[in-house]
């Protein structure tokens, strides 16, 4: 997902680059740098990569791949206190090069991510797909109209979480993903029997044929 994401926003970002702005589109970016700055030379508690870890590992037990209600509870109070500690988290005021800020951004990043996750898996309270849930049955693929959970960021800052009703899928379509399915799991338990570094060299092949090939410059600044 990184790389693919990655590359998807990189291109973007290029094509964004390449069109004409005028002086006033820079008002937002000049007032989100200008918070960022405020942010260098910050002292505190915890740095931001231990927050990052103790993140990482509330979230395997929350909103990991299987999650109950009181679960999901319990990660959202979590989530509130390592909001309140990464506000306060130490920053070195080098703007170079500063691994501590980076991981500071990325740790707000990774806590509004987590937050939609929860939100949305609360206001979902059957097993469907590959959300789980251990307190509650799984719910009837074709019973009632189908619909996604929204997560979105008010005018406030806060999350509104509500359901999206979405069309429902025609069969011609499900029968051939369901087969699809069947062999992409098939094909994960082959993979898995295989030696490491096969392993690397087949999931490197399919991300370079998702991301499709760098040009022959972009390779050559790389290096």
């Amino acid at each position: 997902e990184g790389p693919i994401f990655g590359a998807r926003a990189g291109r973007a970002a290029a094509a964004l680059a390449g069109e004409p702005h005028s002086a006033s589109d820079s008002a937002p970016f000049e007032a989100r740098l200008s918070r960022w700055r405020a942010r260098l030379g910050r002292g505190g508690g915890a740095p931001p990569a231990a927050l990052i870890g103790r993140l990482q590992a509330a979230c395997w037990d929350g909103i990991g791949p299987a999650r109950t209600g009181e679960g999901l509870a319990r990660f959202v109070a979590v989530l509130e206190r390592l909001r309140r500690e990464a506000s306060d988290a130490p920053v070195a005021p080098e703007a170079l090069w500063n691994q501590s800020f980076i991981d500071s951004v990325e740790l707000e990043n990774m806590l509004d991510a987590a937050q939609a996750v929860a939100r949305s898996a609360l206001a979902r309270e059957r097993s469907l797909g590959a959300h789980v849930r251990l307190d509650s049955g799984r719910a009837p693929l074709f019973a009632g109209a189908p619909r996604s959970v929204s997560v979105r960021r008010d005018a406030a800052g806060g999350l509104t979480v509500r359901p999206t009703p979405r069309p429902k899928t025609p069969w011609r379509r499900l029968l051939p993903y369901l087969v699809q399915d069947r062999k992409r799991k098939l094909w994960l338990k082959l993979l898995r029997l295989l030696p490491a570094a096969a392993q690397d060299r087949i999931l490197e092949k399919r991300y370079r044929a998702t991301m499709g090939e760098i040009p022959a410059p972009a390779r050559a600044r790389g290096a």
